[in-house]
């Protein structure tokens, strides 16, 4: 596979749709359209779990594509010249109003690398029972906060499975690998 060139369809402040001209194995020439973050900027989801139940603290947030809500653990785009942990503690407590100490950073990963550029670093943080602040959501969120007790991850991958409602892969991966 080589490239060949490529060039922006579409541009808005956050992201930008490029096309990548492509010749395959087979000498055979291709483009694939996808989607960019400007300055190629990173994400931070944050994973919260209370201290002492071992709750997970997640958001229910209107996501305009679907035309409805998803369930999915905060996150926010890394600021030019934060860390990963600044980026995290700053996102978990806008969208949340919980705070916490960060346990783990994972590694830079991808979860739709045929539609997009964007990157991500799951940050583990250890939380409070209860939230200390109010959450701040941005202008365009509308988001909803739920803590999940560890009783309850069975009956919310049962109930979610029947498209009553929309739960992102990183969570649910998270809440199958705990519910035993």
């Amino acid at each position: 596979m080589r490239i060949l060139g490529e060039r922006i369809l579409h541009q808005q402040k956050w992201t930008l749709v490029k096309e990548k001209m492509f010749l395959n194995n087979h000498g055979e020439k291709g483009t694939w359209t996808y989607i960019e973050r400007r300055g190629r900027q990173k994400a931070a989801i944050i994973v919260p779990v209370t201290k002492g139940s071992g709750a997970l603290v997640m958001i229910h947030q209107f996501r305009v594509p679907f035309e409805q809500s998803v369930y999915e653990f905060p996150a926010g785009l890394i600021d030019e010249g934060e860390k990963i942990e600044e980026a995290a503690v700053r996102e978990l407590r806008e969208e949340t109003g919980y705070t916490g100490r960060i346990l783990e950073i994972g590694p830079e990963i991808v979860s739709t690398s045929g539609l997009s550029t964007e990157t991500v670093h799951m940050v583990y943080m250890e939380v409070d029972e209860e939230p200390r602040f109010h959450p701040e959501p941005e202008g365009s969120e509308q988001i909803d906060v739920i803590k999940l007790p560890k009783r309850d991850f069975l009956s919310f991958l049962t109930n979610g499975t029947d498209e009553k409602y929309l739960i992102d892969a990183k969570l649910y991966l998270y809440v199958k690998e705990h519910c035993s």
